[in-house]
């Protein structure tokens, strides 16, 4: 397969696209045939070297956190999944990322594509999505002490972010107004 693989910490010039061989999934994992990545800005932090005493990278490391793609092959103990089943899956930084043709990932990080969305779509979903609903489950907390209820008219800040539209989304799923502040 191929994928684009970062030889070492530094700029884009860091990158070649080579031929590596295919993953297999071992027990618990489920190989992708990756249609979409997506590229954050954790990846940017990651290439330049920024986070190499907490997360070293092994070289040549194949970065990208989200994925969507068609389940090709699962290991040993994976259920909820089938062969050809359109999923999107989020990847760890420990350099077998989504940037590639196929990648393994633990099937606990793979969720189904909704029909209503393409590949790109998906991609794009991942790490925002489980941002914005880890901030929203947080949120939920807080809306419980602070006894937000239908009717009520509550500022998000920073709603123009992927985690903050998730917040929206959330203050208008329990009946809110939600006011949107973005920087101006």
């Amino acid at each position: 397969m191929k994928a684009a693989l970062l030889k070492a910490y530094g700029g884009t010039d860091q990158f070649v696209v080579e031929e590596v061989p295919t993953p297999e999934p071992g027990a618990g994992e489920v190989l992708i045939k990756i249609e979409a990545s997506g590229v954050n800005p954790f990846d940017l932090i990651l290439r330049q070297g920024y986070m190499a005493q907490h997360i070293p990278l092994p070289f040549p490391a194949i970065l990208g956190g989200d994925a969507a793609g068609i389940v090709a092959k699962f290991g040993e103990g994976v259920t909820g999944f089938a062969v050809g089943d359109r999923v999107v899956g989020d990847f760890t930084a420990n350099g077998r990322g989504a940037h590639a043709e196929y990648g393994v990932l633990p099937a606990s990080s793979v969720a189904k594509l909704p029909d209503n969305l393409d590949f790109e779509q998906g991609a794009t979903l991942v790490k925002a999505g489980l941002t914005g609903r880890q901030t929203v489950d947080a949120l939920r907390i807080k809306v419980d002490a602070l006894r937000i209820k239908a009717g009520d008219c509550v500022l998000i800040s920073g709603a123009l972010g992927a985690v903050g539209r998730a917040a929206v989304q959330y203050i208008k799923q329990i009946g809110a107004q939600p006011v949107a502040g973005v920087p101006a």
